[in-house]
């Protein structure tokens, strides 16, 4: 096979490199979510699972790892499609500290790794977690 046989799958050299962009971040996505996923117990959610499932993840695959945290590619800006994917990780990790913080103020129980969802302001708190926060004021 030709490298340029690859065109006849993508249209262009953008659209290649955001599909190989998405799939990493989904892959990296999967790892932190199934290492958050054996973490339900509040007191052993610390994270420390998530980032080394995260390192392991990166030695294991180099380049896909050095395609998404690494040198930008020149010319190439990443459209929205790849957003979601990218933000898997992310609100792992974010779920993690808000947990710890509303153990710190005595809120109850372990929660969702996703509080945030996307809106069309930007990233919102996801319905779960605004009832959770009124509950907890005592609205």
């Amino acid at each position: 096979m030709v490298s340029s046989a690859v065109y006849r799958y993508f249209a262009s050299r953008d659209e290649l490199l955001t599909a190989l962009i998405i799939d990493a971040y989904n892959a990296l996505g999967a790892e932190a979510e199934s290492a958050d996923a054996g973490l339900r117990v509040p007191t052993s959610r610390d994270g420390s699972a998530v980032g080394r499932a995260i390192r392991r993840w990166g030695l294991a695959h180099p380049y896909e790892y050095a395609l998404i945290y690494g040198s930008p590619v020149p010319g190439y800006v990443a459209p929205d499609d790849t957003i979601a994917a990218a933000s898997r990780t992310s609100l792992v990790l974010t779920g993690i500290l808000a947990d710890g913080h509303a153990s710190a103020l005595g809120a109850p129980g372990p929660s969702s790794p996703r509080r945030c969802a996307p809106s069309s302001s930007g990233w919102a708190p996801s319905s779960a977690a605004t009832s959770r926060r009124r509950s907890s004021r005592g609205a």
